[in-house]
């Protein structure tokens, strides 16, 4: 059987052919665009607003449902920073707990960790073999009246204001007032002793925040061990210089006393 093409017409071939030099002289004419590079100035991620006590109520009330609440009368009522050093903005809040939802908030189900951190324990990175303390009959507990703070922790850009971010802490037996933060490196040069603890040499490397609590006239701080807030003393390097100081005047002293 043959195919019969006498009903094409003859210019076909002709059209066809001047659609085809078109499109290849328009592909050849075709300028390449260049790759788009990213704008650096659009890159960086605008600060997050500073938060409104309504905000900070609104995230407290979101994980908690009633049973805390931010108590107000403190001071700091919350402060804002990295405290666990995943570039992701925290938030730490003072609470108290709902006389009537205590049950709640000790609940081994519950979706936040309460701890208290001068029992956590931080191995000595200077020992390659030591020994555990030995393991808490109870965990630490809210009692009714106790002044609580709250950390929650942030995720990705937004931060604690994600509604993702539900991961909390509930911190017991810390200073009711005055906690302060400041950069883990800041705090580093405060230490006379080397090598740091282990939960601040894993915020050096994320430049995570610390906090200050001062109870008496000594100074401690809290910070992240990677998985629980710990507490540790610390002093001054202002006092570092006073002491040898001190210590060369004695020995001048008693150098003077056997010239005699």
């Amino acid at each position: 059987m043959r195919a019969d093409f006498s009903a094409v017409p003859k210019t076909a071939p002709a059209f066809l052919s001047a659609i085809l030099c078109i499109c290849i002289a328009a592909c050849k004419s075709t300028p390449k665009q260049p790759a788009v590079q990213p704008n650096k100035t659009q890159a960086i991620e605008a600060p997050l607003p500073p938060p409104t006590l309504d905000d900070v109520r609104a995230k407290v009330d979101s994980i908690y449902h009633g049973a805390l609440k931010v108590d107000e009368p403190r001071k700091p009522k919350f402060l804002v920073g990295d405290f666990n050093g995943d570039n992701s903005q925290d938030i730490l809040v003072a609470v108290r707990p709902a006389p009537t939802r205590l049950a709640d908030l000790n609940s081994d189900l519950a979706a936040w960790i309460v701890e208290d951190p001068r029992l956590i324990w931080v191995p000595d990175p200077s020992r390659v073999v030591q020994r555990m303390p030995p393991a808490r009959p109870h965990p630490a507990r809210i009692q009714a009246g106790n002044r609580l703070w709250a950390i929650i922790h942030g995720f990705r850009e937004n931060g604690w204001r994600n509604p993702m971010a539900t991961q909390s802490y509930l911190l017991v037996n810390v200073a009711a007032n005055g906690l302060q933060q400041e950069s883990a490196r800041q705090a580093s040069t405060e230490f006379e002793q080397s090598p740091l603890p282990l939960g601040i040499q894993y915020l050096l490397r994320y430049h995570g925040e610390v906090l200050r609590e001062t109870i008496g006239r000594r100074a401690y701080l809290l910070y992240w061990t990677g998985g629980h807030y710990a507490r540790t003393k610390i002093e001054t390097a202002r006092a570092v210089p006073q002491k040898l100081a001190g210590d060369r005047g004695k020995a001048k002293e008693a150098s003077r006393r056997q010239g005699d």
